[in-house]
């Protein structure tokens, strides 16, 4: 190291007689290409050029999008998206892609303009070349072209049940149209094959740039269980032909579960779409481009927005600023649908993430370490893409210092076991997996009622207040963050009324069969339905009442019958009829009873019998003679045998037996005559009395029975 003392520091410094300059940057717009034309709610992009023609490097510098209807930018137009380039050297080139998507009433003709260097941070040797344009672009309304807007409905049902659908419709052409309107249950939210087609209706007419708003009805069958989407399917008939066929088909932005054990939770959808045009407590729709969006201010510690995106609203945009060394957590939750949260910061994107359904939540973060020490700008985009089902959505942001921990995300929804059977009880237990998140702790509620706390996975429920029906109840987990999460249901049932059960007397018939026709009115009201009916002559023997309420009342001295009626929780309740007998039917000879030794009109069973005998007293005739005639042959041998020496016996005769059949009875008085044992048969309309042995007697209208004439044997 060495010092030194000037002694004369006048002449330290000396000019150059030389002049030299230094060169500034010049930042011009190369071009700006777009389309020449477009429709009304389309969607092009714009490619901008920019150029750096100076001789030194440009730093960074902000850019700015319009439409205008001229070629230059003025102070009417319209301020479509805004970026940043992020420096450029000298003699070097940039270019950017800008999707820009034109309002579904915008129609005529524009120019894209471009302006560079909007905010004068970069000294140059020429400003007048900082904007640029496009050709002119014409947009145009569509010719024709139908937009299958929303579709909606309860997020679960019951087989059996009829569902309301609500769906809406929008004619982005000019023109008046009418055409059909397809509702579909799909597995997978596309139409193929395999789905099943639940209405078809037509709308008559729709004015060019109106929407139509409609609640259709459908009935659910049995064979529907399951878990679905609705399909919305416009001009499904094909009728005309569109602009753009894509977006006639729209699935439901929540699945539909059919099923008998799985309620709906209150409150569990996001109310965001009650007002489609509304996000937020702004009460307006949030921006579609990024130029004009929403500013949610400086900081935001604790925001919420619930927002939707249906129809040909595809893109929401956001904005806030942060400190350096905060951070900021953005949550996204959505119902059933494939959204995408991108955050930005100039030009460039930090973090992107995408709901579907198996993922309704995600999350981005922003942590600002600036190195000058300044606040940034950032922007959030939530979008779908236009062939994606819209729905509801909700964005949580919160900010906290940079060393901290935010969490946003909810723990997940109990599961929760159905409970089958019904009861009559005054208390329930009810009991369920722990949910798995740090910290959690429960809350329950009937259905539509106050949350109350629950530390454990279980609770005891008073339910002697509540009454007979299905009641919902609902349980949702909570954490120490505060998030809340989804709420499961299941059904309590409850009955403790046994049902009611009214009987009367329809008819009766005396003989031939002897019928009591019974009428029996039964309900159990909201609770667990009918069981079994069954019918006693005594209250102790019980047998099945039949479908039909005739029974074959064997005596009518016993004026007394006996229904009960048992409910689902095995609950009964038993009614008593005073039976008024039928009056004995009179026969055209006179009146007569029911004994059969006694003769009836008609082929009687009087002649049977003669004949019965008849052809006993001939078959003992017959027998008779061959008796006599052995009986002569005896006597001559034994005078023979008298007279002289016994002769040897005779060689024996061979005698074919005499058999006499049976006669079958094919006709009989009334049913005492029947065989024992059978059973009677009114599916026909007719009464068929069925023998044991499978022979069909058929009732005649004077109380007598014909055997069938495939029964009866010679």
């Amino acid at each position: 190291m060495c010092s030194s003392t000037s002694l004369d520091e006048s002449n330290n410094a000396l000019a150059n007689s030389q002049q030299f300059c230094v060169q500034q940057p010049n930042l011009r717009v190369v071009s700006v290409s777009a389309p020449a034309s477009a429709t009304s709610g389309q969607s092009v992009d714009v490619v901008v050029s920019i150029q750096n023609s100076g001789g030194s490097a440009a730093p960074t510098f902000e850019c700015r999008l319009l439409l205008s209807s001229d070629s230059s930018p003025s102070p009417d137009d319209v301020l479509l998206d805004t970026f940043s380039v992020q420096g450029l050297a000298a003699g070097s080139s940039t270019s950017r892609t800008l999707p820009v998507q034109f309002a579904s009433d915008l129609v005529g003709t524009y120019h894209f303009v471009v302006e560079v260097d909007t905010g004068q941070s970069v000294a140059e040797e020429d400003e007048s070349d900082n904007s640029g344009a496009s050709v002119q672009i014409r947009i145009s309304a569509p010719t024709l072209d139908l937009l299958a807007e929303h579709i909606e409905s309860a997020t679960s049902a019951e087989p059996g049940q009829t569902l309301e659908i609500r769906w809406g419709v929008e004619n982005l052409g000019q023109d008046e149209l009418g055409f059909q309107v397809d509702i579909w249950l799909s597995a997978d939210r596309s139409l193929d094959e395999g789905d099943t087609l639940l209405i078809t209706t037509s709308v008559t007419s729709l004015a060019g740039g109106a929407q139509t708003d409609q609640t259709s009805m459908v009935h659910l069958t049995d064979n529907m269980t399951g878990s679905w989407w609705l399909l919305l399917h416009v001009d499904s008939a094909g009728q005309h032909a569109e602009d753009d066929e894509v977006n006639n088909l729209l699935a439901a932005s929540r699945s539909l579960r059919i099923d008998t054990d799985a309620p709906e939770p209150v409150g569990n959808g996001l109310p965001g779409c009650d007002d489609p045009n509304s996000d937020g407590e702004s009460g307006s729709d949030a921006a579609g481009t990024r130029s004009s969006a929403t500013n949610l201010g400086l900081d935001p510690v604790a925001v919420t927005i619930d927002g939707c995106l249906l129809g040909s609203d595809t893109d929401d945009w956001y904005s806030f600023v942060l400190s350096v060394n905060n951070q900021t957590t953005i949550a996204l939750t959505v119902e059933g649908a494939e959204f995408s949260i991108d955050l930005h910061n100039g030009t460039t994107m930090l973090e992107h993430a995408s709901t579907d359904i198996l993922t309704p939540v995600v999350t981005v973060s922003v942590l600002n370490q600036d190195a000058d020490n300044s606040s940034l700008l950032f922007h959030i985009h939530v979008s779908r893409a236009t062939n994606e089902a819209g729905g509801a959505y909700r964005l949580r942001l919160a900010t906290v210092n940079g060393s901290e921990d935010t969490d946003l995300l909810p723990p997940p929804a109990p599961e929760l076991t159905p409970l089958e059977e019904w009861t009559s009880a005054d208390e329930l237990l009810l009991e369920w997996p722990q949910v798995v998140d740090e910290g959690s702790h429960y809350e329950v509620r009937w259905a539509g009622g106050l949350w109350s706390p629950v530390s454990n996975n279980s609770t005891s429920l008073n339910i002697s207040v509540l009454a007979d029906g299905r009641h919902s109840l609902e349980v949702r987990a909570l954490d120490n963050a505060g998030n809340v999460g989804p709420a499961s249901a299941i059904w309590v049932r409850i009955d403790r009324s046994p049902p009611t059960v009214i009987v009367s007397q329809l008819d009766a018939q005396h003989s031939g069969p002897p019928v009591l026709h019974v009428g029996v009115v039964v309900d159990d009201g909201e609770g667990s339905g009918i069981g079994s009916i069954e019918w006693s002559f005594d209250n102790h023997t019980w047998i099945d009442f039949p479908p039909s309420g005739a029974i074959i009342w064997s005596d009518w001295d016993d004026l007394d019958l006996y229904v009960r009626v048992t409910d689902g929780t095995g609950s009964n309740t038993t009614a008593h009829l005073d039976i008024v007998p039928p009056s004995p039917p009179v026969s055209d000879d006179g009146p007569s009873d029911s004994r059969p030794d006694e003769s009836v009109s008609g082929t009687s069973i009087g002649e049977v019998t003669m004949w019965v005998l008849i052809v006993l007293l001939l078959a003992g005739v017959a027998a008779a003679g061959i008796f006599l005639a052995f009986r002569g042959r005896g006597y001559d041998d034994d005078d023979e045998h008298d007279e002289g020496e016994a002769p040897a016996p005779p060689p024996p005769v061979a005698v074919a037996p005499t058999v006499v059949h049976a006669v079958q009875l094919q006709h009989v008085a009334d049913h005492t005559w029947l065989p024992s044992g059978g059973a009677y048969d009114q599916s026909t309309g007719e009464t068929v009395y069925v023998a044991p042995d499978g022979s069909r007697w058929w009732q005649q209208p004077d109380g007598s029975f014909l055997l069938e004439a495939t029964e009866a044997k010679p």
